[in-house]
């Protein structure tokens, strides 16, 4: 295994199912991984498929404190952070993967996303095929798939609560650090969000059967169809304006701009 970047994959002891589905497809997708992938628990630290160690700092620790936790027993200067939730669909490509190591390494990014979201903010990042994130854009720290510079993950999670608090105390945070924030032009980790308001989401589901995974919806249902449509207007209406909205939960969760 290669010893300059290590993958970090956040779940917690109620999400073992979830965390089950993602080893099955990580196996199915990327069998030839070439990093150490760690998966982050609370207290369980039953052996499950696809992970190579399991770490469990306790329970009673929020989501940032258990990821610095583990990024401060982690030596690789890189990480690839995952949420447990994030369904490979696709085989990855590992040859463009390390090209996108190699290209983290030369900008000396802060984080370098696979994973392109808020299209409407990225710039081109000089004539290098990539693209970045204005510190000033909303959500330009997410827990999307891609690159971390470990330090500067390590600060930004031992300055915040959950991941949603990652998100925007962190996307606050970043405006004076001197590293960018990049993305590849394209989404070249494909995935899909296996579970929604803490339900299987029903592509996931398919997509997982297509693959010979059987998810356990004895345990945790399926979403209505009138959960989705509940959901699905929700993100519409924050795609309106991004910006408005996320400034608008930065007020009502107290996070300064």
């Amino acid at each position: 295994m290669r010893d300059d970047c290590t993958v970090v994959v956040m779940a917690c002891d109620s999400h073992a199912d979830v965390a089950t589905a993602f080893g099955a497809m990580w196996q199915r997708f990327w069998p030839d991984c070439p990093f150490d992938t760690c998966l982050v628990m609370e207290e369980r630290s039953d052996h499950i498929e696809g992970f190579d160690s399991i770490f469990c700092p306790g329970k009673r620790k929020d989501w940032c404190l258990r990821l610095a936790n583990v990024l401060n027993r982690i030596s690789s200067p890189y990480v690839m952070l995952f949420c447990d939730d994030y369904l490979l669909t696709q085989k990855i490509d590992t040859d463009k993967v390390m090209m996108r190591l190699r290209q983290a390494q030369q900008h000396d990014v802060l984080n370098l996303r696979l994973s392109t979201t808020f299209l409407c903010y990225l710039v081109p990042y000089g004539d290098t095929g990539l693209m970045e994130y204005p510190k000033s854009a909303p959500y330009c720290i997410a827990t999307q798939p891609g690159f971390w510079n470990r330090e500067s993950l390590y600060k930004l999670a031992a300055a915040c609560g959950s991941a949603w608090d990652l998100e925007r105390r962190g996307s606050v945070l970043v405006r004076q650090d001197p590293h960018p924030i990049l993305s590849a032009p394209t989404r070249e980790f494909p995935f899909v969000d296996s579970v929604r308001r803490g339900l299987w989401y029903p592509p996931a589901i398919r997509i997982c059967a297509k693959n010979g995974v059987i998810l356990d919806t004895s345990y945790r249902h399926a979403q209505s169809v009138a959960r989705r449509l509940s959901i699905a207007i929700k993100d519409k209406v924050f795609n309106i304006s991004p910006t408005f909205f996320s400034k608008l939960q930065n007020v009502l969760s107290g996070v300064k701009e």
